[in-house]
């Protein structure tokens, strides 16, 4: 989900004050203390906390990628590369129909590699909804980390308890017409700014899809969920897993990896 703004935190001070009925007095009645008061959280500053914990400067790993469809499951395997949340290569390694097919998004911009064709395919217009690889994912899904900054506007909504977490529910609605889903809400974890569940609605307020989060492991004092799985609710009995392993951060990464020409190579 994803949003980059510094953080701070607002907090109201209210005072005591010396009231002396009779001038005259041996003493004065002590002075109230001085009493710190935490302003509630705005859901920009949520946002932006959560982005402090989940944003990292480089990434590597393995995932496994589960696809439930009536009553069976697909198992797909790929290895990651991210920098930041604008640039990724993605490639699959099994099952042998769909090795050596790879993805490379350069913010906006998304490509994709067929090795049974040997071409490069840029992913744009109608081709977005289109399920990724049979997922419940589709290709606009993999995009749009920096477009909910611009074209969103958000509200805590409540809060509540989200398995066994305290979470703030912070609902986006779009500022213009033409969004994919022109409504969204997020659960976000009060102690540590971690997303746990993401509802996508239709402009009717149909939900249509629904992520939620979960295996949170810490990495350099990051929570960092593990797992993640996508149901469309438009289809009875589909969703579909994403489980990382092997994750690495800070690592380094050749600027080459990044490229269109890194695409066609074996």
């Amino acid at each position: 989900m994803r949003i980059y703004r510094q953080i701070f935190v607002t907090f109201c001070l209210a005072f005591g004050l010396l009231w002396q009925p009779n001038a005259d007095a041996a003493e004065a009645k002590p002075k109230k203390k001085t009493v710190a008061q935490k302003a509630p959280m705005t859901a920009d500053q949520i946002i932006k906390a959560m982005d402090r914990n989940m944003v990292y400067g480089s990434r590597r790993t393995i995932a496994i990628m589960k696809i439930h469809k009536r009553g069976r499951t697909r198992v797909k395997k790929m290895k990651s590369y991210s920098k930041g949340q604008d640039t990724s290569y993605s490639e699959f390694l099994s099952p042998a129909r769909d090795k050596g097919v790879k993805y490379l998004k350069i913010g906006s911009n998304l490509w994709m590699y067929l090795p049974s064709a040997e071409k490069v395919v840029k992913i744009s217009g109608h081709m977005l909804r289109q399920s990724m690889m049979g997922s419940d994912f589709s290709y606009e899904d993999m995009l749009e980390s920096q477009a909910m900054r611009t074209h969103y506007k958000s509200r805590v909504e409540k809060s509540e308890t989200c398995g066994k977490y305290q979470c703030y529910v912070i609902e986006l609605k779009q500022r213009k017409p033409g969004q994919t889903y022109p409504k969204r809400r997020f659960w976000v974890t009060k102690k540590n700014f971690v997303p746990m569940r993401s509802e996508m609605y239709a402009a009717s307020g149909r939900l249509l899809k629904v992520m939620t989060f979960s295996a949170i492991k810490v990495y350099d004092g990051r929570y960092y969920p593990t797992k993640m799985r996508m149901m469309n609710k438009l289809k009875r009995g589909t969703w579909t897993e994403i489980v990382m392993s092997d994750i690495a951060f800070k690592v380094k990464l050749p600027g080459q990896i990044f490229s269109l020409r890194n695409l066609q190579r074996e």
